[in-house]
């Protein structure tokens, strides 16, 4: 367990690999040159109450593990949250002003997004590729005032992935609230269900929702743009 302590003008804050089994609570990772916390081949990673932010490239960059990250703010990096490869759980946390995106995730990822406000970064709020390989949820956020839009999810090279978002809040952002990709591969659609219900999409400059062109279910939400 690391507690109470204040990691910072490092050039990784702290690194957690090979089964590792770490719990990181009421922590500052601040100033670091490259990662705040990096993750790779953990058992698990709990962050709990924690400030990770102004780190150079990622203020939390994780892939092949099991990560939980709940109560804590991780801004101020060029990306808030990298997942690639493993599971990821982010609960009640504040994921803004990163100068890329709020929240990166790529293949073979399973992810529960719930109740955070993911606002004010300069790319997207959360971009998902390869996403016909993941598993995502997106629930009960604030997802508002990001430069390139809202959510950005799709593609990937084989079939069986899904995206949920329900009962989110998503406004004001620079182009669409979301934005629905497939990718097209030898000719073949890949099989990705995306299911958006009961989200509230409203001010964004562009679409509400975008191209949408894939096994698809909407349903009861509002939408004004």
């Amino acid at each position: 367990t690391i507690a109470n302590c204040a990691v910072k003008n490092n050039y990784n804050g702290i690194y957690c690999y090979d089964g590792a089994q770490v719990t990181i609570v009421n922590t500052f990772v601040t100033d670091n040159s490259n990662k705040g916390v990096y993750g790779s081949n953990a058992d698990y990673i709990n962050i709990d109450n924690c400030t990770i932010s102004t780190n150079l490239q990622y203020n939390l960059f994780v892939g092949y593990g099991n990560t939980n990250v709940t109560d804590s703010v991780l801004s101020n990096s060029d990306i808030g949250i990298f997942c690639g490869y493993g599971n990821i759980t982010i609960k009640d946390c504040n994921v803004s002003d990163n100068s890329i995106n709020g929240i990166s995730i790529e293949k073979d990822v399973v992810a529960v997004i719930n109740k955070c406000r993911i606002q004010r970064n300069g790319g997207y709020g959360l971009e998902s590729l390869y996403a016909s390989e993941s598993d995502i949820t997106l629930k009960m956020n604030i997802i508002s005032d990001n430069g390139s839009g809202g959510v950005y999810t799709g593609g990937g090279y084989s079939s069986g992935g899904k995206c949920q978002i329900t009962d989110n809040l998503i406004y004001s952002n620079n182009s669409n609230g979301i934005k629905v990709y497939y990718r097209t591969y030898s000719n073949y659609c890949m099989n990705y269900d995306t299911e958006i219900r009961n989200n509230t999409i409203v001010g964004n400059t562009g679409y509400g929702i975008f191209r949408i062109k894939q096994h698809f279910f909407c349903k009861f939400f509002f939408l004004l743009n």
